[in-house]
């Protein structure tokens, strides 16, 4: 059983890498302290048949088996879903940059003479109309 939730914990590292991976809300343990059997494991419900799956195919050879195809495909999809998942929740916090027009159907920000959302310019100001004209 602690072999697989040490296989546990080391498949949640290589998914969340520190933090630019998929984020499943899985708790990692303290380094003074193994993971343990009855510890509290923070998934989230969207994530728990991913984990489960994904863990499935990867402990089946520590017991001399095959994982089955419907549990290979699963966990696959599964795990595409948290990716998605994770990436739809990182677009949603990105704000729009200062170089963004707000477009014609923003008649607020046009009846304000805001051409562009406000924000932090991501470009170097310097650099010539020109550039690549060359």
């Amino acid at each position: 059983m602690q072999d697989a939730v040490d296989d546990l914990e080391a498949m949640m590292a290589e998914w969340y890498q520190d933090g630019k991976g998929i984020v499943t809300g899985y708790v990692f343990s303290d380094d003074d302290n193994p993971p343990a059997e009855g510890d509290d494991h923070g998934l989230r419900s969207s994530a728990i048949s991913a984990v489960f799956h994904n863990l499935a195919c990867r402990i089946a050879p520590d017991y001399a088996l095959e994982a089955t195809a419907k549990i290979i495909a699963t966990a696959k999809y599964g795990k595409e879903l948290l990716y998605k998942q994770t990436a739809i929740a990182r677009a949603k916090r990105a704000p729009y940059p200062s170089r963004m027009p707000t477009g014609s159907g923003n008649s607020f920000a046009n009846l304000n003479e805001w051409h562009y959302f406000p924000g932090e310019q991501n470009a170097d100001s310097t650099t010539p109309h020109d550039e690549g004209n060359g």
